[in-house]
């Protein structure tokens, strides 16, 4: 037992889990990272989604039967191609809590498998 740790009969911990003002939840897609030179493992977590336009221009062209009514004829986007893949953080971790990790996702991995083939 650690110095200065009292221990009831029937000990017992709580965990409180805040969450920061900004906390929010996103789709992971997936994730690129690597080694640091300091030995720790970089975790990039993405999601994935096609670009948003920033401007949408639309050419309208009057309809021939109704005088003062336009109908869309042809749009013209300005924005990015292809696949935009918005970080959402970059965790850093050791050695220890990679195991811990991959120890956590095996498990939930293996519930998930169990439920699938049961």
């Amino acid at each position: 037992m650690k110095e200065g740790f009292a221990v009831a009969s029937n000990p017992e911990m709580k965990f409180h889990y805040i969450k920061a003002p900004q906390y929010s939840e996103f789709p992971m897609h997936g994730v690129f990272g690597g080694v640091t030179t300091n030995g720790q493992i970089s975790m990039a977590i993405f999601s994935e989604r096609i670009p948003l336009p920033k401007v949408l221009t639309n050419e309208l062209t009057p309809v021939e039967d109704d005088p003062g009514a336009y109908q869309l004829t042809s749009e013209k986007r300005e924005g990015l191609d292809g696949v935009v893949r918005f970080v959402h953080n970059n965790y850093y971790f050791d050695l220890n809590m990679a195991k811990a990790l991959r120890d956590w996702l095996d498990d939930k991995i293996g519930t998930i498998e169990g439920l699938t083939h049961a």
